[in-house]
């Protein structure tokens, strides 16, 4: 008798190539010293990974964003960015940096934007959150904007936000004994920047390849995503730990809540009409 697919193969497939991306980047990293490179195949194949499991209206890409709020002033630009996701049903492009995909993207048009690391340690954990909160200040990320969208960005009394998803990401974390360590680590550094209001707007947090996620809602309610998609102004959003170490939970099971999780947001937010006459038809060029 023919053996049937389970559904859980569909997501192990998955996990086995992220282990092969932990594995082949640690060669990189540790015998051959090439850390740039380690970085790089990490960050390509994982923007592969998503391509493929994402709607052809999200494109996966890297590089820049820009902001420009007038053709009076100089559109401001990001420092790089490992992910980002953009919305294909408005303008999502100003300048291709180089054929591997390297861009410069509008503000407007932006969806999600993750940093990404090899391996998750409080150092590492408090270098994303550095790199994201500079992020969403220079460009002015407003998670707490109410306005709503039809899809395709048209403003009016819509059924879309545009706020967009700020998350990291990494293949692999620290080892601890237990969930309490995790939450002792990594639950101190986030609330130290809470408290000196340097915490950027993150939704998301997850070690895909070893099973920890932290999010600020449960992430198995899709009925909570407004708790992500629009940030009520007088609330904090609270984390939420969850770990392989709990119930035994497989890492397939984890990489799906990721991706649904994901999913969820995206098809929840949408991007908007870029004023085009900012970026191309500015004064300052």
């Amino acid at each position: 008798m023919k053996k049937k697919v389970s559904f859980k193969d569909l997501f192990q497939v998955n996990i086995k190539y992220l282990d092969y991306l932990l594995d082949k980047s640690y060669l990189s990293h540790q015998y051959f010293r090439n850390i740039e490179l380690s970085g790089d195949q990490i960050e390509s194949e994982f923007r592969k990974i998503l391509s493929n499991l994402l709607p052809l209206r999200y494109k996966v890409t890297y590089g820049y964003i820009a902001s420009a709020a007038s053709k009076e002033t100089e559109p401001v630009i990001s420092d790089q960015i490992d992910i980002i996701i953009v919305d294909t049903l408005v303008p999502h492009s100003i300048y291709i940096v180089e054929d591997k995909g390297m861009e410069v993207v509008p503000l407007e048009c932006v969806l999600a934007i993750f940093e990404l690391k090899r391996t998750i340690t409080p150092d590492t954990l408090n270098e994303s959150l550095d790199h994201l909160f500079c992020i969403q200040s220079d460009l002015k990320i407003n998670k707490r904007d109410a306005k709503t969208y039809f899809p395709a960005g048209v403003q009016g009394l819509g059924v879309m936000y545009a706020n967009p998803l700020i998350g990291i990401l990494s293949l692999d974390h620290e080892k601890y004994a237990t969930k309490e360590d995790y939450i002792n680590k990594y639950g101190k550094v986030i609330d130290e920047r809470d408290k000196n209001k340097n915490m950027p707007d993150l939704d998301i947090w997850a070690s895909l390849s070893s099973g920890l996620i932290m999010a600020t809602c449960k992430l198995d309610d899709p009925k909570m995503l407004w708790a992500y998609t629009l940030r009520e102004s007088d609330k904090r959003c609270p984390y939420l730990l969850k770990l392989r170490l709990d119930n035994n939970l497989s890492q397939a099971y984890f990489l799906s809540i990721f991706l649904g999780f994901v999913l969820f947001y995206l098809s929840n937010t949408t991007g908007k009409v870029a004023k085009l006459e900012n970026y191309f038809f500015n004064e300052t060029i």
